[in-house]
This record gives C-alpha cells, structure tokens and sequence, in this order.
C-alpha cells in the first residue's frame, strides 16, 4: 500500500522507462479492500491484459531491490516480468493510492496509472515492486494463492506484532499520531492521520520505502 509520494523532477526520465501506450485495465477482482483481498485469498483469477512493467523498469530497478532484499537479481527479474498493473480492485474506494497483491499493482484511476509509470514518481513504482519482492520472499514450493495468502498473513500479522516482539503497527501509530497530534510539548506538529501514521510504521510498509529510496539514490 502506499500514498501518492512527491514528484522528483531532478532528472530525466531513461528512454523506454514509461511504457508508449498505457493500458487503463481494470481488475478482475471486486473493488474494496476486503472484497477484493478475499478475492485473492479464494484463488480467483485476476486478468492476464493489465500493463506490465518495461524491459527498462525491469533493468533499472532489478539491481537495487535484488540488493535491499537479499534476493538474486535473476529472480528479481522474473518476478518483475510477471507484475501487471491495474485499476481498481482493492485500490477503489480506499484511501491509498495504490495497493499491491503478489505480482498485481493496483491504482484508483487512470491518472494514478500515468503518474506511477511516469519517472518523476519512480519511487513510487520501486515502493510497490518492494511489495513484489516481499511476496517473493514468500516459499516458491507453495502455489500462487497459497504465497498470496501467506503474504497477506504476513501484512495483517504485522499491524499487531512488529519485528520480533515489538509493538505493530496499531500500537507504533497510535503512538506516533498521538505524539504529532496531542504531545503538547511538541512544537513541529505534521497533524498526521491515525491511518497514515499505522501504514508509516507497518514494518512492511517501512521495507518497501527503504528500498524505494535506496533506487531512488542508484537514479
């Protein structure tokens, strides 16, 4: 999951990096969070004509995240080939930009879909191939479905149980909203809101923006 980040127009976008014609695809799964994470769970299929990622995405970002997470940039690359992009699904009515299940990226509208493909918003795009990489992290001897579900398991488990034995990210967020919005003694206030504030401290939320900004450094 992830909000739309900020545009970084330092330099200019690689030949090939934003695909000629985006395909505006939407999913096969049912819109919403919860119906469409059902979806998932339950082995429905999701559309094989979403946009898939550009041979230069693939090379550009393959090392940098097979580095952030300790993966083979062989199999990086394989499992960025198969990541397809789409509109809707569990990206609808929620209040994040963009929502990733196993190879499957999804956005709200068509103007989301340009922005993510554009290289001002690269990071946005290695943010949510984090969340790929972390699916891929999942054991290859199971099924597709059953990765997807170990995977989602694995986001929902650490909204309570962080790394380790640490607070998740019910309890981290909590405590960081309360710091920025109630802490009087704190005279820099973001006035962050308590869903933005648990998807920032979410260990998984946390990796996959490391290793965005970590691509984001290599560009």
């Amino acid at each position: 999951m992830c909000n739309l980040p900020k545009a970084d127009p330092s330099l200019r976008a690689p030949s090939g990096w934003t695909p000629a014609d985006l395909k505006a695809t939407s999913s096969a799964r049912r819109p919403g969070m919860l119906a469409a994470s059902w979806d998932a769970i339950k082995g429905k299929a999701e559309r094989d004509d979403g946009q898939p990622l550009t041979p230069v995405q693939i090379d550009k970002m393959a090392p940098s995240l097979a580095s952030s997470f300790g993966l083979p940039e062989t199999e990086v690359r394989e499992h960025l080939g198969q990541v397809q992009l789409f509109l809707g699904g569990p990206a609808a009515h929620t209040p994040w930009n963009a929502v990733t299940i196993g190879h499957d990226i999804y956005v709200r509208s068509q103007d989301e879909l340009k922005a993510i493909e554009g290289w001002q918003y690269r990071r946005w795009l290695s943010h949510e191939c984090g969340h790929v990489m972390q699916f891929a992290q999942t054991p290859s001897e199971l099924s597709d479905t059953q990765r997807v579900r170990r995977y989602l398991g694995a986001y929902v488990g650490h909204l309570a149980v962080g790394t380790g034995c640490s607070p998740g990210a019910v309890f981290t967020g909590l405590g960081l909203w309360m710091h920025e919005n109630l802490n009087p003694f704190n005279s820099n206030k973001t006035h962050i809101g308590l869903q933005d504030a648990m998807h920032d401290t979410h260990v998984m939320e946390s990796q996959a923006e490391r290793a965005a900004q970590a691509f984001v450094k290599t560009t």
